[in-house]
Parts: structure tokens; C-alpha cells; sequence
């Protein structure tokens, strides 16, 4: 009857759990690595070590294959050699603006300023060029100009070059660049002079497969908003096939610091369309440039500067920087 009554007892839930057995001393972390009983290493066996890592093996395989195939696909997408979006169909767009060199160290790299020594002469430079001396205006100036001793894989070119889609880029010749070629740049006293002479150098920024189309009309393809200047409109009638750099002061004053004291090299302003479409990788090609000398500057007197690229093609936006670049200059 005892029996009976036993085996009509409920059956107790949660037998599995059993109590763990007690550990003494350092039994209680070796047996984590090594457990000498069942034969785990770290909590499992050999065979579930084996598992899981054939199991991840095959698992992250799996995922390399499928991000192989989905950047293949992608790149069939993409054109050989050149980006795939250009000219009006790019975020950047068919309108190029202008850079300046050489530029700001990177304790103000946020700054326009050229804050220069009215009489710097026999400075020491830096190491790494990064201060505001006029002596580490001249080294990055120098540096800049550096690249373009780099001829390998680039041609001499010649006016008829213009329009031409050519694997190598045009040699830039430095040598047009006068005293805006020559150390240090009029960044330290020359001669007689009472205060520093600074050239900067105003580049185009690269736009693939962009090519500059001249004035036929100049009254016609003119902004009336944005009229040519009277400098500019003679350099057109001589030679309507070069991208002209015209720098003027913002205001009245800066006007009137400027007149008469800038001084641009080439002396004709001008950037040659032979040195377009750019269609080679930047390391294949000089960027031109037109070096602008600026003399006689007013000590403590900010003159605010504004130099443009002019084209048929070219439009000026201050608010997106289009077609100009703005800066000041500082002698202290």
C-alpha cells in the first residue's frame, strides 16, 4: 500500500538542477580552462569547440563572398579612368572656382588672412613650415611649386593643344611665374624696398573633362550684374583663347591700396585653354597658374582681395565661391 502511494506521487519539476560541486582553492578558476572531469576547455568540449568554429568558418566565408560580388557589381558600374558623374551632371558642376597658394599653416587653417611681418628678413623657418612667419609663407610657397619639376609622363604643349583629350598633361613652365618664381616670393625685404612685396599664385580648381570656351561677343556674353573690366576686355581683344585672373580690392579703401601695386605674372593675366580638358589623373598633371604680386601695401591696414577667373563659360558667385577666390592681406 506504501508503494502504491509512492508511485502516485507527482513527479518534482526542475530535477536537472543540481546543486554545482564545491571547489576549493585555485580549482575554483583552473577548472574554468580545464575541466580534468568532463575534458571542456573553457566551459566546452573539443568536439563543440570544433562545431562552432566550422560553423564561423563557413558563415563569415559565406558573407566575404556576397561583399566580393556586391563591390564587383559595383564597379562594373563605374567608368575606366574618370569619375563617373562629370560637368553638369556632378555635385561640383561645370562652373570651376579658384584656389590660392600657398595655403594657410594649420594653426589657422580656417583664417583668409596673410598675416606678414612688414620687414621680415634673415627669419629661420620651421621644420614642418606650420607658423605664420613670412619665412614659412615662402617654405610652402617653394614646396607648392616643387611639383612642378615632376615631367615624367607629361608633353610640352602647344596652343593647338586646346580641346585635345591626351593621356598626358601639359608641362607647366614655371619660368612664366617672373618674380613670383623666385625665393622668397617677395615674403622677406629686397633691396631698397620698406616692406614686404608677397606673391600668391591663383589656380583653377580641377574639374574633369572641362573645357573653357572664349568670348565671341563680350557684350553679349558678359553678366550685366557682373560686368568684365576694362583690363580685361583689352587681354580678351588680343587673345580671346586664355582664361584671364583679374584681382581687385572689395571696397573703396582696398581699391585705392591696390592701385597701381599689383603686378601679375605672366604679365597678360592669362591661363592657356591648351592646358585643357584636364582628363588625367592629378599626379599627371600642372595645374596653371598666374602668380599676382601685391607692393607698397599700407602697414596695419586690412585690404580685402578679390581675384576672378574670366571666360565665357566662367560665372562668379560669392555665396558658393564660384569663379573667384577671396582673401585678405595683413602687414604688421
Amino acid at each position: 500500500m506504501g508503494a502504491d502511494k509512492d508511485q502516485d506521487a507527482p513527479q518534482l519539476l526542475g530535477a536537472t538542477a543540481f546543486k554545482p560541486k564545491e571547489r576549493v582553492g585555485a580549482d575554483r578558476y583552473t577548472h574554468v580552462l580545464w575541466d580534468k572531469e568532463t575534458g571542456e576547455v573553457c566551459t566546452r568540449t573539443p568536439r563543440s569547440w570544433a562545431l562552432i568554429t566550422i560553423f564561423y568558418l563557413i558563415y563569415y566565408s559565406c558573407l566575404a563572398c556576397f561583399w566580393y560580388g556586391m563591390l564587383c557589381l559595383f564597379f562594373t558600374t563605374l567608368p575606366e579612368g574618370r569619375p563617373k558623374w562629370i560637368d553638369t551632371e556632378s555635385l561640383i558642376g561645370a562652373n570651376p572656382g579658384l584656389g590660392l597658394r600657398p595655403e594657410q599653416p594649420d594653426v589657422s587653417i580656417s583664417s583668409s588672412i596673410l598675416l606678414l611681418k612688414k620687414n621680415a628678413k634673415g627669419e629661420k623657418y620651421s621644420r614642418d613650415f606650420e607658423t605664420t612667419s613670412n619665412i614659412d609663407w615662402a617654405k610652402r610657397y617653394e614646396k607648392y611649386l616643387k611639383q612642378y619639376g615632376n615631367t615624367t609622363l607629361k608633353r610640352n604643349c602647344d596652343d593647338s593643344a586646346y580641346g585635345e583629350s591626351d593621356e598626358l598633361g601639359c608641362i607647366f613652365d614655371t619660368a612664366v611665374l617672373g618674380e613670383c618664381g623666385t625665393f622668397p616670393y617677395g615674403y622677406e625685404l629686397n633691396g631698397a624696398e620698406e616692406t614686404v612685396s608677397p606673391c600668391v599664385l591663383v589656380k583653377l580648381n580641377r574639374i574633369f573633362g572641362w573645357t573653357p570656351q572664349p568670348y565671341e561677343n563680350i557684350d553679349d556674353d558678359q553678366d550685366p550684374e557682373d560686368p568684365v573690366p576694362d583690363r580685361v576686355r583689352k587681354l580678351v581683344a588680343q587673345d580671346p583663347n586664355n582664361i584671364y585672373v583679374h584681382c581687385e580690392g572689395e571696397n573703396p579703401a582696398d581699391v585705392e591700396a591696390l592701385d597701381g601695386n599689383v603686378k601679375y605674372f605672366p604679365d597678360n593675366q592669362a591661363i592657356p585653354f591648351k592646358y585643357f580638358p584636364f582628363n588625367q589623373p592629378a599626379d599627371l598633371y600642372h595645374s596653371p597658374v598666374v602668380g599676382v604680386k601685391f607692393s607698397n601695401m599700407p602697414v596695419g591696414q586690412l585690404i580685402h582681395i578679390e581675384c576672378k577667373a574670366w571666360a565665357k563659360d566662367i560665372s562668379h558667385d560669392r555665396k558658393d565661391r564660384l569663379g573667384l577666390v577671396h582673401f585678405e592681406i595683413l602687414l604688421q
